[in-house]
C-alpha cells in the first residue's frame, strides 16, 4: 500500500495528523498557505472579485488532469508548436472538449493567448 491509499484508507489519522501538526508548525502552515494563496493569485483576479473559477473551465481543466493521470491523454515530450523540448502547459482552445488539449511550450502558450485576446471584439 503506497502513501496515497493509506490516506484515502485513513482519513481520520489524517485529519488527526493535519491538526497536530498544524498547531506545532503555525509558521510554517503560514508560509505554505502565503505561497499558495500568491501562486493563485492570477486565478482569482480574472475570475471576478470574490475569487470564484468559472465553473466550466475548472471542470475542463480538472478532467484533462485526471484523463492524464490516467493515461488516456499522453503528455509529449516537445511542445506542439515549436517542437522546442520544454517544460510544456495543457491548453484548452474549447471548453466544452475537456479531453482536446494542447502541450504548448511556455512561450507558445503565451502567443496563443495573445492571438486569442486579438481576435475577440
Amino acid at each position: 500500500m503506497n502513501i496515497k491509499e493509506w490516506k484515502a484508507a485513513n482519513p481520520e489519522k489524517m485529519r488527526e495528523y493535519r491538526k497536530r501538526y498544524n498547531a506545532a508548525h503555525p509558521d510554517r502552515v503560514r508560509e505554505s498557505r502565503r505561497k499558495d494563496y500568491h501562486r493563485h493569485k492570477s486565478d482569482r483576479k480574472r475570475s471576478g472579485a470574490r475569487g470564484i473559477p468559472d465553473p466550466v473551465k475548472q471542470r475542463a481543466r480538472w478532467k484533462a488532469q485526471r484523463a492524464r493521470r490516467d493515461g488516456k491523454i499522453v503528455k509529449p515530450v516537445a511542445c506542439e508548436v515549436c517542437l522546442r523540448e520544454r517544460r510544456l502547459h495543457m491548453h484548452h482552445d474549447d471548453y466544452s472538449k475537456p479531453l482536446v488539449v494542447a502541450f504548448l511550450c511556455v512561450d507558445c502558450h503565451a502567443l496563443r493567448h495573445r492571438a486569442l485576446e486579438e481576435e475577440k471584439p
